[in-house]
């Protein structure tokens, strides 16, 4: 728990996150998801949203596109209906993996 309040936060990844939700919002609401092209503009705003959001909450630019790259395959995952559990949990242990391999040794 000390880690996370370790580092200081930059306030502006969290409104840029908010207003994020509000436009993916819109975005849903206003558009249907059969083109191609609106599923990459879907994909690529949740990813700027994650990314922001694991800014505020983590304040380390790894952790945060893990995160993004994460939710982003999760919900790739789920519109190509692989739902099953074991998908998520394997997707989160390639993530940890990842971490882990990138961490610098001490």
């Amino acid at each position: 728990m000390r880690r996370f309040f370790r580092k200081e936060r930059n306030i502006n990844y969290l409104i840029f996150a908010i207003v994020g939700l509000c436009g993916l919002a819109w975005f849903i609401n206003s558009a249907s998801p059969e083109a191609i092209i609106l599923q990459f503009i879907f994909y690529t705003i949740l990813g700027i949203i994650m990314y922001c959001l694991g800014m505020f909450m983590f304040a380390s630019k790894k952790e945060a596109i893990l995160i993004a790259i994460g939710s982003i395959v999760y919900f790739l995952l789920r519109s190509l209906n692989l739902r099953h559990p074991l998908y998520l949990i394997l997707l989160i242990a390639v993530l940890i993996s990842v971490k882990q391999y990138t961490h610098p040794s001490k």
